[in-house]
């Protein structure tokens, strides 16, 4: 009924370039849906969290093609594996690791667009977010410890949940960064409060404004990143290491909406929002997305971690309202949303090979 002529530009490093042409033709065609473009599993019936248990250790492996996006499905997904291994008397620690070159970049844009114009998606919408407040809680607070392995950019919601874990271990070449910014709009999943509980207030509002990644080591320094390994190969055998330590009680499991150490003095976290945010308005011109962040920041500040995430229905009408005000009004499938974590990781002269 139709016939598609597919050319190619070959781009270094990209997953796409590592792929055969029918593949990639075959992705278009299952892109090219009469909803427009959709965030689309290409690997078949494989499952969108690979589950295995070694010595101990559920490894769940995160493996939505190209980046691994945060999508509905892929939050269903991480749930049911996590319930599974929580429920497994053989385990007594979880690793999160990312399938190819990517940990987790993010949110799954279209999806995210076309509920803010549905008649329907604030409801949908906070739905979604309280579910996914729920399984961060989960993953933090749950009863085994996790361990994010990441083992490459891990942006968006896939840092949200690499944070959500009581440790994060990474390879030289991973990055790690909340651009939602960038695209107009905020973190959702706990992203503006665990952060600040991480690396202090002012590199957390340094680092969301900006939305530009951090690469491992500038991560590790800040202590975002608890442990680097030098070889690729290292990574999993040295996340599961850290995961039974906690587990037997060998190291302390960490949960990031509880941590005081870092977050520093309400003086000096006040005014390094309040410094951010005049800075915001004159660059920004008014855009609304930079003040709900710094909103959000400063609750958490001074009422604790879990009042500082606003409650969904409050967050979902936020997002709605600055995704049809936002960069997202143009058009951004997701390609484009990929070409933004690549232009990010390359930015910063890392080899994703």
């Amino acid at each position: 009924k139709a016939i598609v002529i597919y050319g190619e530009t070959r781009m270094a490093h990209t997953p796409d370039a590592m792929t055969s042409p029918q593949s990639r033709l075959q992705k278009i065609a299952n892109q090219l849906t009469p909803g427009g473009v959709q965030a689309v599993n290409v690997s078949g019936s494989k499952d969108l969290v690979g589950y295995k248990v070694v010595s101990g250790v559920a490894i769940l492996t995160m493996d939505n093609p190209p980046v691994n996006s945060f999508s509905p499905a892929m939050k269903a997904a991480i749930a049911e594996a996590m319930k599974k291994a929580n429920a497994d008397p053989a385990v007594k620690a979880i690793v999160f690791t990312g399938a190819g070159k990517f940990f987790m970049a993010g949110a799954d844009i279209p999806n995210l667009r076309k509920l803010a114009s549905a008649s329907t998606g604030a409801d949908v919408m906070r739905k979604g977010l309280q579910e996914g407040h729920d399984l961060m809680d989960v993953v933090e607070s749950g009863p085994k410890p996790t361990v994010a392995a990441v083992n490459g950019p891990a942006l968006g919601g896939g840092l949200e949940l690499a944070m959500a874990c009581n440790a994060r271990v990474g390879t030289k070449t991973s990055i790690y960064g909340l651009p939602e910014l960038k695209l107009g709009i905020i973190p959702g999943m706990g992203g503006t409060q665990r952060l600040p509980r991480l690396i202090g207030v002012a590199g957390a509002v340094k680092a969301m404004l900006s939305g530009k990644p951090m690469p491992a080591k500038l991560a590790a320094k800040a202590g975002l990143v608890d442990q680097l390994v030098k070889k690729s190969k290292d990574l999993l055998p040295t996340a599961c290491k850290v995961a039974l330590a906690m587990a037997a009680g060998q190291l302390p499991r960490r949960k990031a909406l509880e941590e005081k150490s870092r977050i520093g003095s309400k003086a000096r976290g006040e005014e390094a929002i309040e410094l951010a945010r005049v800075k915001s308005k004159r660059k920004a011109k008014g855009t609304p997305h930079a003040a709900a962040c710094l909103d959000a920041i400063k609750v958490g500040l001074f009422e604790g971690g879990r009042k500082g995430n606003p409650d969904p229905l409050t967050l979902a009408k936020t997002l709605i309202t600055l995704t049809l005000d936002s960069l997202l009004s143009v058009s951004m499938s997701v390609c484009e949303c990929f070409r933004l974590c690549l232009s990010l990781s390359l930015s910063l002269s890392l080899s994703l090979s």
